[in-house]
């Protein structure tokens, strides 16, 4: 019997040393699975990971262009701004001299020049106008050219001018020659050729 149980013993040593090889190889074709699959998922997740990586460097890059692109446009759009606004300003400016122009010409019609008119800056800080419109408050503008009219009378008198204009003169003003001229008649003309000269 001591046989058998050695025997049996023997027999059964091998099977159980069988187990645990079977173990370890099936342990180890676990492992190696497991290693195999931990390999290719590495791999899956690292060319995810450079894929990722890559877009968000194109992303980066294009948002750098389109920043710089962005900053020349806003530069552009500001430069175009200020000159939309020097444009705006100028005609802003033509439209109020040509309104105090019109209404200065309507109100004082006997002025020599009204350019003359506007560049006294007495008449124009007098006269009200209309910051939106650019309209002239004729009250105003009239009372501004009375006080100028008084003030400096030589600005005005344009009619007797323009009747000189239309070949109309005056029948004392007719032309004469030095030797129908008294002499205060020579002396006068001397005098306005001397003023005229200076």
């Amino acid at each position: 019997m001591s046989d058998q149980i050695v025997e049996g013993e023997r027999t059964q040593e091998p099977q159980g040393e069988r187990t645990e090889e079977n173990k370890k190889d099936i342990n180890l074709e676990a492992m190696q699975s497991k290693l195999q699959r931990l390999e290719d998922e590495s791999k899956k997740y690292k060319k995810l990971f450079q894929d990722r990586n890559s877009k968000l460097e194109e992303i980066e890059r294009s948002r750098v262009e389109k920043d710089g692109t962005w900053e020349e446009k806003l530069e552009a759009e500001r430069k175009r701004a200020t000159q939309l606004q020097e444009t705006l300003k100028q005609r802003e400016e033509n439209l109020l001299m040509s309104n105090i122009r019109s209404t200065f010409s309507e109100i004082a019609k006997d002025a020599h020049n009204v350019d003359d008119l506007i560049k006294e800056d007495s008449l124009l800080d007098s006269v009200k106008i209309d910051e939106e419109t650019f309209s002239i408050d004729k009250d105003s503008a009239k009372e501004a050219i009375n006080r100028l009219r008084e003030g400096k009378p030589y600005l005005f008198g344009a009619k007797k001018l323009a009747k000189q204009a239309e070949g109309q003169p005056r029948p004392d003003m007719r032309e004469k020659s030095l030797n129908d001229m008294t002499s205060n008649e020579k002396k006068l003309l001397m005098k306005k050729a001397l003023e005229n000269w200076s």
